[in-house]
């Protein structure tokens, strides 16, 4: 080996040395340097933490004051949507009233209207039953008296046929017991009796027919 290999094996003891003792020095140094940087590092990280804490804060207050904007402004709609309601339903309900009174009030005119028309209809028909009554009445008691009187001299026609066909026979002093014909007698009761017949009272009354038990319904009719 050469005088140069010694050399460098001499001079590389000594390098070792020197940078054992240099990582000596310098190791302290870096220590308060890491030190150093991490209290850099803490404050900053402390820094940004605070500043990100108060923007959230800030972004907290700033959420929660629109929220409240919006629930109030929400609310006043709302509110102003109920009164538009409540002025819609009474003014619905005021023409409501108005058309039931209007209706209401036709009804009750035509009610009355139509009362007076049916009270002048009934009474008209009232008046024309009583006038029909009136008539069937009358035409009943004259077919009745024609009737009557017809059967009267009907009947009086008859007993003057029973009188004609009678003979008057009497008895004398001379031929007691011994019913003679005396003509003139005769003539004399016959007269006697048709003038009874047509004239008494009694006897028409007894010659007159029965009444029948038919007699035409009355109605009673309220006006």
């Amino acid at each position: 080996m050469s005088l140069a290999y010694y050399k460098i094996l001499a001079s590389g003891d000594e390098f070792v040395q020197r940078v054992l003792e240099l990582q000596n020095r310098i190791e302290p140094a870096l220590r308060a340097e890491n030190y150093a940087a991490t209290k850099i590092q803490a404050a900053w990280r402390r820094h940004k933490t605070w500043r990100l804490i108060k923007h959230w804060q800030e972004a907290a207050r700033t959420i929660h004051r629109f929220w409240k904007g919006f629930l109030a402004r929400r609310r006043v709609r709302q509110m102003r949507a109920r009164q538009e309601e409540l002025r819609r339903l009474a003014a619905i309900n005021r023409s409501a009233t108005i058309i039931q009174s209007t209706w209401r009030g036709y009804q009750t005119r035509k009610n009355v209207l139509d009362f007076h028309q049916r009270k002048r209809k009934l009474q008209a028909i009232c008046a024309v039953n009583d006038r029909v009554r009136g008539e069937i009445r009358a035409d009943y008691e004259r077919q009745q008296f024609e009737v009557m009187t017809e059967m009267q001299q009907n009947l009086l026609l008859l007993a003057e046929r029973q009188l004609d066909r009678m003979h008057c026979q009497v008895s004398t002093k001379a031929h007691p017991g011994i019913h003679a014909k005396n003509r003139r007698l005769e003539e004399a009761i016959k007269e006697q009796s048709r003038r009874t017949l047509r004239h008494d009272p009694k006897t028409l009354e007894a010659l007159r027919p029965p009444r029948p038990i038919f007699t035409p319904r009355s109605i009673k009719i309220e006006h």
